[in-house]
């Protein structure tokens, strides 16, 4: 099947928003603006890619096309800490807590493949959902439990205790929750054809659009402050709508220029995943380099 280059652009333009969130100072307003739906973003494109087939062979290829590339970056992450002297200062303890129960690996320096392990729960509530609730409305009510569960865990600061420390949910599975709204809309958004829809209508119904859910995005970002997927919701409603506002406002930005001879996006987001991966290090170099 042929590539979308709508959907191309967007995970490069939802990639480019990540290494710029990585780069701003976190709470400034421009990192406002990408934390509100910079990974909802992905999320949903993921759900838009799903290939609905339910079979147990393609449940355990789409889960190894997830876990295989975490166990591969957290390998190579742990030789290249191991090379650089001063990211040695870890043990075996770390490698555990770090990499298998919070599948969140900041301190070795390539934490966003976190979204591996999260996609791979996601996965796995889809599989779910196709099982016992079988309908698109019942999966997205299923949906918005979990983000209302999701959003309990955040609001309590929910985990389990180890060593007298508290640690968070196993896992991802809070992200996975709160990351799964957005999955299962892109799986029912891409049944409508929403997005070629859009790109058959008029010039100054595209411009409208466009401004309209940027305008609500940026409402929504000044009455709910700074937020993140994977820490704080702050209001779960006006969350919710600055997300899908911002998700809204990139495609229809991507379809908008998908005949322009833009190549470097399209590239990008056909490889959105392996440098989502590797692009911590970039930053660390980007950062050596300018403090030379």
């Amino acid at each position: 099947m042929e590539r979308d280059k709508t959907i191309d652009i967007a995970k490069g333009c939802g990639l480019i928003l990540v290494v710029l969130g990585h780069l701003v100072t976190y709470g400034s307003a421009l990192s406002r603006v990408i934390f509100t739906f910079h990974m909802p973003l992905f999320f949903f494109l993921s759900g838009y890619c799903f290939k609905t087939d339910y079979s147990i062979g393609s449940f355990k290829h789409k889960q190894l096309s997830l876990v295989l590339p975490y166990i591969f970056f957290s390998v190579l992450s742990v030789i290249i800490c191991c090379i650089v002297p001063s990211w040695r200062n870890f043990d075996i303890k770390d490698i555990f807590i770090e990499y298998i129960y919070n599948a969140n690996p900041n301190m070795f320096h390539i934490g966003p493949i976190w979204f591996f392990i999260a996609l791979a729960d996601i996965v796995c509530l889809m599989w779910f959902c196709n099982c016992f609730i079988k309908t698109k409305i019942g999966t997205l009510l299923f949906a918005l439990l979990c983000f209302l569960i999701a959003y309990i865990i955040r609001k309590y600061a929910i985990g389990i205790m180890y060593n007298g420390e508290k640690l968070r949910i196993p896992l991802k599975l809070d992200d996975a929750l709160a990351g799964f709204v957005f999955y299962s809309t892109g799986c029912v958004v891409r049944g409508y054809e929403v997005i070629a829809k859009f790109k058959r209508s008029a010039l100054t119904v595209k411009i409208g659009l466009l401004s309209l859910v940027t305008l609500l995005m940026v409402l929504t970002i000044l009455l709910n402050g700074m937020v993140n997927i994977d820490t704080n919701f702050n209001n779960p409603v006006l969350y919710l709508i600055g997300s899908f506002s911002g998700i809204c406002a990139t495609l229809f930005f991507s379809s908008m220029i998908t005949n322009t001879p833009i190549s470097v996006l399209s590239w990008i987001g056909k490889n959105s995943l392996t440098l989502f991966s590797i692009h911590s290090y970039f930053i660390i170099l980007w950062c050596l380099l300018l403090s030379i």
